[in-house]
């Protein structure tokens, strides 16, 4: 796992392979048809802030900048913690070996509103004891 300050506040945690943080959701599309999709994504990365996570060309279909989303699950282990979310950016993710994947995806951006401070803390608890400062500096 490597740790990076950037536009967030605090530090930011991308997992490899093997670390498995995932979030839960439902999704709204906004076609004519209004379908809901339920997702359960491996966290590209998390920060006390928000998270963020890769996603399929078919899957695009379903986030917009700026869309809501309402009780996303993170599992962090044994830990399950409720957020609300609110996606900030939607960017064109290329293979690489960070993410390895094998063709384009997208990566969705989320800020989290939590529902209550000690969740707040357990995140950026979690995101403390596992980040490798030995990279951040």
């Amino acid at each position: 796992m490597v740790g990076h300050v950037g536009r967030r506040k605090g530090l930011r945690l991308f997992f490899d392979e093997y670390e498995a943080v995932e979030i839960e959701f439902i999704k709204e599309n906004d076609m004519l048809n209004k379908n809901n999709q339920k997702f359960s994504k491996k966290c590209f990365d998390i920060s006390g802030g928000g998270c963020s996570f890769i996603i399929s060309k078919a899957e695009k279909n379903f986030f917009k900048t700026y869309d809501d989303i309402k009780k996303i699950q993170i599992n962090l282990g044994s830990k399950k913690i409720l957020v609300d979310g609110n996606v900030v950016n939607i960017f064109e993710e290329k293979p690489n070996e960070r993410n390895g994947l094998l063709y384009q995806g997208w990566k969705v951006c989320l800020k989290h509103k939590y529902l209550n401070h000690a969740d707040k803390k357990h995140v950026e608890d979690f995101v403390f004891k596992y980040v490798d400062f030995s990279d951040v500096i």
